[in-house]
């Protein structure tokens, strides 16, 4: 029998023990979604959580920076104040989510569905979304410096005070988009439809 425990990232007290045969830390964790036990400000950083369902889970201030949430469902999931630097979301569901002050900075994101997820004062810098879904996406103050949303699905999104610094966005599909104070500079997307946004009307100075 192997006894493992999740802890708080901050105190380090125990917020959750399980024991079974030939125990791992996703089979500690999916015991905990399935006994609802709430995992804000816990540490489950450097884990493999590929595939897992994690939908509605509560995961405020949790530190889950470089884990593996491959093929995971996330969907309306509470996520605010979380570390997700370097987390690999590839394949993931994470319709509805609602991201706040959320570090997402080198994220892989490809293949992802965001579908009307929203992220609101997030760092997304370096990150990859890839042929993702970001259809009715919202995002507020957001960090996209550097970021690679090329191929992806942006019909409908919003983006206000955004920054799209040095930004890929070639061959996306951003039909009905709108921009409110974004910054531009050196944002590459070539090939992107842009019908029927608002981008401004010297955008071509940043076409290339």
């Amino acid at each position: 029998m192997i006894t493992l425990q999740i802890k708080n990232r901050y105190t380090h007290k125990v917020i959750f023990e399980y024991t079974c045969n030939d125990n791992t830390m996703k089979q500690t964790v999916e015991e905990a979604i399935r006994q609802k036990i709430s995992l804000g400000g816990a540490d489950l950083s450097y884990l493999d959580l590929s595939c897992m369902d994690l939908s509605y889970a509560d995961l405020n201030t949790t530190d889950l920076s470089c884990t593996d949430l491959s093929y995971s469902n996330l969907i309306e999931s509470i996520i605010t104040d979380t570390d997700l630097s370097h987390v690999d979301f590839t394949n993931a569901n994470l319709g509805d989510c609602a991201f706040t002050n959320t570090n997402l900075f080198g994220a892989l994101l490809l293949y992802s569905n965001l579908c009307a997820a929203s992220f609101n004062n997030s760092n997304l810098k370096q990150s990859d979304m890839t042929f993702s879904c970001l259809i009715n996406t919202e995002f507020y103050e957001t960090n996209l410096t550097n970021a690679n949303l090329s191929y992806a699905s942006l019909y409908g999104s919003k983006f206000n005070h955004t920054n799209f610094s040095d930004l890929f966005l070639k061959y996306a599909y951003a039909e009905h988009t709108h921009f409110t104070k974004c910054n531009f500079n050196n944002m590459c997307c070539s090939f992107t439809n842009f019908l029927d946004s608002n981008m401004p009307l010297d955008f071509k100075t940043y076409y290339h």
